[in-house]
């Protein structure tokens, strides 16, 4: 159990709230096992705090046939998993090969928009069944890095027969 002081009927101290956006604290007091007293502030606004990390699309692993691709997403969040809404921000993408070889991302370098956000970045898998990557994001300025789930590169369907060159032969 808890006591909370009050001087001259007045609290003060200290609240956490670690959800962005707009709320209201309300205080209930119980004077008697009748008798609630209850107080609610005026409506407040809590922002998002400093970005500690990415939130990277797709975060579950992925098949994609060879020659395909899949685009690659991500939002700044803080600590609490709240999105930063922050414009500006310059990220790296990279790809992590796990095996065999890497496929082909459409920039290496992006920034996010006013919602903390960056632009699409398109990966085209390797044309190689069997391997793996997965894809970094990462921003010097706050010394954070996150990467997407595993990427996967399936067998295409058939698409077409190629044949070396063949020299004259003898029948039979």
């Amino acid at each position: 159990s808890s006591f909370i002081l009050f001087t001259n009927g007045i609290w003060q101290g200290t609240v956490t709230i670690t959800k962005s956006g707009t709320t209201a604290i309300t205080a209930h007091f119980l004077l008697s096992p009748s008798h609630l007293i209850s107080g609610t502030s005026n409506p407040f606004y809590v922002q998002a705090g400093t970005p500690t990390r990415f939130l990277v699309y797709p975060q579950e692993s992925v098949n994609i046939s060879a020659g395909e691709s899949v685009s690659l997403t991500a939002q700044l969040m803080d600590a609490y998993d709240n999105p930063v809404g922050s414009s500006g921000i310059t990220c790296n993408v990279e790809v992590v090969v796990i095996a065999g070889t890497s496929g082909i991302l459409s920039a290496a370098t992006t920034t996010t928009n006013q919602s903390g956000q960056i632009a699409t970045i398109t990966y085209s898998v390797s044309t190689h069944a069997g391997d793996q990557a997965k894809l970094s994001i990462r921003n010097s300025q706050f010394a954070i890095r996150n990467y997407s789930g595993t990427i996967t590169t399936l067998a295409a369907d058939l698409h077409h027969f190629t044949f070396d060159s063949i020299a004259t032969q003898t029948a039979g």
